[in-house]
């Protein structure tokens, strides 16, 4: 009977120790320090610094996909002079010929050019990110924490802080799973260029293939800024409360920042398709 009565108060001094507010400003600290980081894996150039081994593996492969592209490109030519030679319903003029060889060298400039132009736009697309950097909003973790553990009991908000602290764990990882992924797709996109891009050199409707891949590529450059935008709101957005203003329920106060979070979440996750349909890409 006596070990079971040390066992309890052992217990308990295990939960007082483990306070659900101490939990509560943990995972709140967290989730502070990951918008920071974010901040800083946004704003790395994924051509340089510790990045610059994976940009010139990328080079090379670029390199082995242009002798695809090279001949590609005049094939593509060839096919739309030949497609404008022979279409009975519109004369082939000079003016259209000559349309036709600028359209052929601008193709090849851009062929050769763009594995150079590339570190030059991610850091145009970091310096925007700079700008939408506002760090005088912070997540208040102890306010947040002192609200979220005092609107329930010792036991059950010690279980919610548990719960509350694992949402914002899986938050943060995805948070920066998705801003490290963004340097995997533009490694990926990066060596197609020129097979992409051969097909401006025909024009019509074969050279939306190459209109696409500088759209992708574009997206996939400058989506930091609005990761950034939404980095920048965060904070003032989850710290503000309706709910504990307006003396609501005291378990909706713990809801409102588990959904707020996770709003967060999908917004810097689908800030890649707010571009695209902002922007028609």
């Amino acid at each position: 009977m006596l070990h079971h009565y040390i066992f309890a108060i052992g217990l308990s001094d295990i939960v007082d120790g483990l306070h659900s507010k101490h939990i509560f400003k943990i995972a709140c600290d967290m989730f502070n320090q990951v918008i920071g980081i974010l901040y800083s894996l946004l704003g790395v150039n994924p051509t340089t610094g510790t990045y610059e081994e994976a940009w010139n593996v990328v080079k090379n492969l670029y390199d082995v996909f242009s002798a695809i592209g090279a001949p590609l490109l005049v094939v593509f030519f060839v096919y739309g002079y030949c497609r404008d030679a022979v279409d009975i319903r519109n004369e082939l003029q000079v003016e259209a010929t000559i349309k036709m060889y600028i359209r052929m060298a601008i193709s090849a400039m851009v062929l050769e050019n763009v594995i150079l132009w590339f570190p030059d736009m991610c850091g145009w697309a970091i310096k925007l990110l700079q700008v939408t950097k506002y760090e005088s909003i912070a997540l208040d973790s102890e306010k947040l924490s002192q609200s979220l553990a005092d609107s329930t009991s010792i036991i059950f908000s010690f279980m919610l802080g548990v719960i509350f602290f694992i949402v914002v764990l899986a938050a943060c990882v995805l948070m920066i799973w998705t801003c490290l992924g963004r340097f995997l797709n533009l490694y990926i996109i990066i060596p197609f260029a020129t097979i992409a891009l051969s097909t401006l050199a025909a024009g019509g409707q074969v050279s939306q293939t190459g209109y696409s891949y500088i759209k992708s590529l574009l997206l996939y450059t400058f989506e930091i800024v609005a990761m950034g935008v939404v980095l920048a709101v965060a904070p003032a957005f989850i710290s503000a409360s309706s709910i504990a203003d307006s003396g609501s329920s005291e378990y909706l106060v713990l809801v409102e920042a588990i959904v707020k979070i996770l709003t967060i979440t999908a917004g810097l996750k689908g800030s890649e398709v707010v571009i695209k349909k902002a922007f028609n890409l």
